[in-house]
């Protein structure tokens, strides 16, 4: 390897070796009913994320982690029928330089790694949603920085609970 190619990997706190969806699951038990024109859906989706590191990786340099991004999303009609559900998992194995304290590196898996694959998941529930003949579904934009400072936030004051 280069100088170059090493110094420009050192530089790097995160590298991204893949991306994959883990698993995806869309249902549209109303159709060919549930297309028709005129209905105005409820939309919900959920959006959660999730890191592991992995063990016992040999020959890939830094930490090795999985993180998870997961997109639940449905719509239902104004009486309450489901017209779609999506269930989507979109994985990404990634390296945390070694040069990265130990501190960062869960700030850096819950809010980097989701900002990466964000824009794959928001195209895969566009197509899958269009592909089954909806309107693509166009996820909005997410603050990875404040859901990460929320949750941080939610389970600091679980644990000052548990512990009074």
């Amino acid at each position: 390897m280069t100088d170059k190619k090493e110094k420009a990997q050192q530089a790097t706190p995160i590298m991204v070796h893949t991306q994959y969806i883990k698993e995806l699951k869309h249902v549209s038990p109303g159709a060919p009913l549930s297309l028709a024109p005129g209905i105005s859906p409820k939309i919900s989706v959920n959006i959660n994320m999730d890191g592991k590191e992995f063990k016992d990786m040999e020959g890939v340099p830094g930490k090795p982690y999985e993180i998870i991004l997961s997109v639940e999303a449905s719509a239902k009609s104004e009486d309450g029928t489901e017209l779609f559900s999506l269930n989507l998992s979109y994985g990404l194995f990634i390296t945390i330089a070694e040069s990265v304290p130990e501190k960062n590196h869960h700030p850096l898996l819950m809010i980097e790694g989701p900002k990466l694959a964000f824009p794959f998941v928001r195209q895969i529930v566009a197509e899958v949603t269009q592909n089954s003949g909806f309107p693509p579904l166009m996820l909005t934009p997410v603050s990875f920085e404040k859901l990460y400072r929320d949750q941080y936030l939610q389970q600091q004051g679980e644990q000052v609970a548990g512990n009074a």
